[in-house]
């Protein structure tokens, strides 16, 4: 087993995300107009604060298992300094543990066009493609892994982009999609204008991020954040206090 270190280049929480002015104006950024506020905010917030302060430290991981490296980022506008603030934190998956969620829950493939699903690589996911690996990617034919992804992301204001598309998060086969994405795009097919050919894939509910996540404490980050969503979608009016309250991850 190998150690892994939690510090500032791991998680990275801007005092002002975790204070209500803060968290309004990042509210604001997001193209959200504030229609409700929630009256335990303020408690709620201040208490994510002091965890994120206190999660430091070891975090013992088997560095000889597959995991998907993620870096979530978001920004945060704050009005009195009209300056842009990035908060970020790196979370990890173990994707070994795919093929046992899929044979447990009993999973089944689905099928997506090529050129649709593309849409969802950010361009932080695009950047950390490794171009030597593309050509065996492309021959790959193992369905990728998606999983639904809670916190706020940019995909979520998408509006080109289909309301179930907009929650996806590729963990398993980033290069897989990107490589048969480029081969669809250069065939002759894009120039009848045909549409582009479809890649299996499995899709998994949010409730599996606990199973996949590779320490209690990553874990903990990734509630906090999907908290700070909810706590959004409450605000903006998507959903009603009820409806908020039933989807909080109890911290």
């Amino acid at each position: 087993m190998g150690s892994k270190k939690i510090d500032s280049n791991d998680i990275q929480f801007m005092n002002n995300l975790l204070r209500p002015e803060g968290f309004y104006s990042f509210v604001k950024l997001s193209g959200g107009k504030i229609k409700n506020r929630y009256y335990k905010l303020s408690e709620i917030l201040g208490r994510y604060m002091d965890i994120c302060n206190s999660i430091k430290g070891e975090l013992v991981l088997d560095i000889n298992k597959f995991l998907y490296d993620f870096v979530y980022t978001y920004k945060i506008y704050d009005d009195p300094e009209n300056f842009i603030f990035t908060a970020f934190y790196r979370i990890l998956w173990n994707v070994e543990k795919i093929s046992d969620i899929v044979k447990k829950y009993n999973i089944q493939i689905e099928e997506f066009y090529i050129s649709d699903l593309h849409r969802v690589m950010t361009g932080n996911v695009l950047r950390n493609i490794k171009k030597d690996y593309l050509s065996t990617a492309e021959k790959n034919n193992e369905p990728i892994c998606i999983i639904k992804f809670e916190p706020y992301n940019d995909l979520k204001n998408r509006i080109d982009l289909p309301q179930e598309y907009r929650d996806f998060l590729i963990i398993d086969g980033n290069h897989r999609l990107h490589a048969k994405f480029i081969k669809n795009e250069t065939s002759k097919f894009r120039f009848l204008n045909k549409k582009s050919e479809k890649i299996k894939a499995y899709v998994l509910d949010n409730k599996f991020h606990m199973e996949l996540i590779c320490n209690d404490r990553i874990a903990l980050i990734y509630k906090i954040n999907a908290n700070i969503n909810f706590l959004r979608e409450y605000t903006i009016g998507s959903i009603n206090q009820m409806e908020l309250e039933e989807k909080l991850y109890e911290i």
